[in-house]
């Protein structure tokens, strides 16, 4: 479960636009072990544990989970060989292409639900 931990987390550094300055959790015990807080504290990354029995703190990963359950899940076999690959497409169009409630009619694609001098500032940090 570490090592499954810290490339999570090597995925996300290298595959998000924007730096990741925070990372909140439910106490999972791969959090705490020695490995992960260091990593995180190399790259600078806060680890920010949530009270115990307390999900509303992480309602978007409950939302993003549900929504997974109900569009993703559905049209795969866990047993096909492809899982890993038809998983990466469905992220990508979830987090690219796909609309969010929360955007508006907008994708998340090249941000371009926000103000353009807010976009000038993104692209500045992705650089």
């Amino acid at each position: 479960m570490l090592a499954l931990t810290l490339t999570f987390f090597e995925q996300v550094v290298e595959e998000m636009p924007v730096s990741t300055q925070r990372i909140q959790n439910s106490r999972g015990q791969a959090f705490f072990a020695y490995k992960v807080p260091d990593q995180l504290r190399a790259w600078s990354i806060k680890f920010r544990p949530i009270r115990p029995r307390s999900p509303h703190f992480n309602g978007k990963l409950e939302r993003v989970q549900k929504t997974a359950l109900r569009e993703f899940r559905p049209m795969v076999d866990l047993k096909d060989q492809d899982l890993d690959l038809k998983h990466a497409e469905w992220q990508h169009l979830y987090n690219w292409e796909r609309p969010h409630d929360s955007l508006g009619p907008h994708s998340p694609d090249g941000c371009q639900f926000l103000h353009p001098q807010k976009r000038d500032i993104l692209n500045y940090t992705m650089s």
